[in-house]
């Protein structure tokens, strides 16, 4: 049961039953509160929308409307209160709405992560997470700002621009009629939000995670640096070594049917292995000393075996740890799609909702979703280009472009949208991110048909082959 109430000046949403509360706290009927000469009201609403079924690992328990009846330029406040195990998602009507026919153009042939990366690249996510104190009474709170309210709620005549150019490019009517997206609906002042409940899902809430730390204080979860030898290899033991490491909320062992060509693609040539660790909380660094110590285990295991590492994303920077950082013996590192300097989303706060929509398209792990959910985000920081990390991590004099290679792609967008000063990217990660590193030029391959999410399951085998033919031979591409 929700408990609305006001207290102290403030509206407070609780999923927690105190004894002490009236039954007129109880949420059975719409509200109405009044609050810095400001009317709120607050409805319970079906949660029947696409984007919402897809959160990983998750229960829909409640989806509030709150409709600010004199404007969206709102002055108070929101206490969430919720026990452990549930979170708190705030989403603006018109985006949630948007996002949920984005979802359905599936069934009209689109593929979903091009779609929606589009979007999310264009138009910054109108969502809000949360970071959370535990409370004396074993549950959870935070606060919904003024801050956070003015901020998904206002769109910049850019983005009203874009949305209009987006929805108008799409080449089908349903997603036009049945919204009846013109030009008034999008410009129009907002004033509707959706405060979303969930919850965990209680078997998977309820695993129980092996925790170290490292010399750091660094939190290690010891199952998630692992590596896993490929069912697809051969007995033929004279082949290289190789390491599929995968990017940001993703995994080589979840996510098996998006490597499996690949790895199809390779066994002829390596002996093939799949590096799987936490992108969210866990620190790059880390995750690269992890991968470094699998290195030297290989190595001391196949004798004068060379070791090649192919990585996508933030995989790459993870692999880059290992060799720059860590002292990893790698002989050479081909990274698809990786931020080499720094995400494109460079605030991190836009970077923790892009992820958000990342992980409804992937299999993210449950412990990286659970971390992302209540802001525990190590990993991200170090991903963001504000971020100290990657500055560091590009001055290192380990660095050797001589080693390294680039596959690139520059997407087209979904609708071929012309955006002002645009610049070409897999719509993730700008072509300049992917290919320059303080200056210097990694040798490259770029393809106009990847995007972000497609590395490994489209068009890559003549262009990976030449880089791997060009390696095997010992030639420089």
């Amino acid at each position: 049961m929700v408990n609305i109430f006001e207290k102290n000046g403030r509206i407070e949403i609780s999923t927690i039953n105190y004894d002490e509360l009236q039954e007129d706290k109880f949420f059975s009927k719409p509200k109405k509160f009044s609050l810095n000469s400001q009317t709120v009201k607050i409805t319970e609403i079906n949660g029947n929308n696409k984007f919402l079924e897809r959160l990983p690992y998750s229960n829909v328990k409640n989806l509030l409307l709150v409709e600010l009846e004199d404007g969206y330029d709102f002055k108070g406040k929101f206490n969430l209160i919720c026990n452990k195990g549930e979170y708190f998602l705030v989403i603006e009507k018109f985006y949630l709405e948007l996002v949920h026919e984005l979802y359905n153009l599936v069934d009209e042939g689109y593929e979903l992560a091009e779609i929606v990366s589009e979007f999310t690249s264009l138009i910054p996510p109108k969502i809000e997470l949360f970071q959370y104190k535990e409370l004396e009474e074993d549950g959870l709170t935070t606060h919904l700002k003024k801050s956070h309210i003015n901020n998904i709620l206002h769109y910049t005549d850019m983005e009203k621009e874009t949305i209009s150019q987006f929805i108008s490019s799409i080449k089908t009517l349903r997603i036009r009629s049945l919204f009846k997206y013109k030009r008034d609906n999008i410009n129009s002042p907002k004033n509707e939000f959706c405060i979303l409940i969930s919850e965990f899902s209680k078997s998977e809430f309820s695993n129980n995670f092996s925790v170290k730390q490292d010399k750091n204080s660094n939190i290690i979860i010891e199952d998630y640096g692992v590596l896993l030898p490929s069912k697809l290899n051969t007995s033929y033991t004279e082949k290289p070594i190789l390491i599929l490491v995968h990017g940001l909320a993703s995994s080589c062992k979840i996510e098996k049917e998006n490597y499996i060509e690949i790895t199809k693609y390779l066994v002829p040539y390596f002996h093939v292995f799949v590096f799987d660790y936490l992108t969210i909380n866990q620190p790059i660094s880390v995750s690269g000393m992890l991968l470094a110590a699998k290195v030297k285990k290989l190595k001391e295991k196949y004798r004068n075996k060379k070791v090649y590492i192919i990585a996508h994303s933030m995989g790459g920077l993870v692999s880059r740890s290992a060799i720059e950082e860590h002292s990893a013996e790698v002989d050479y590192l081909i990274m698809a799609g990786t931020p080499n300097n720094g995400s494109l989303p460079g605030k991190l706060a836009r970077l923790e909702k892009t992820t958000l929509f990342i992980a409804n398209q992937c299999k993210i792990k449950f412990q990286d979703f659970y971390d992302l959910i209540y802001s525990n985000v190590k990993g991200l920081e170090d991903l963001s280009r504000k971020n100290s990390y990657i500055k560091k991590l590009n001055e290192n004099k380990l660095f050797n472009p001589e080693k390294y290679y680039c596959i690139a792609g520059y997407a087209f967008p979904v609708g071929h949208i012309r955006i002002l000063n645009r610049i070409k990217t897999d719509l993730v990660v700008s072509l300049h991110n992917m290919m320059l590193v303080n200056g210097r030029k990694i040798p490259n391959i770029k393809l106009g048909s990847w995007n972000h999410m497609n590395y490994f399951t489209k068009n890559f085998e003549k262009p990976l082959g030449e880089i791997i033919n060009s390696l095997l031979m010992k030639k420089k591409v």
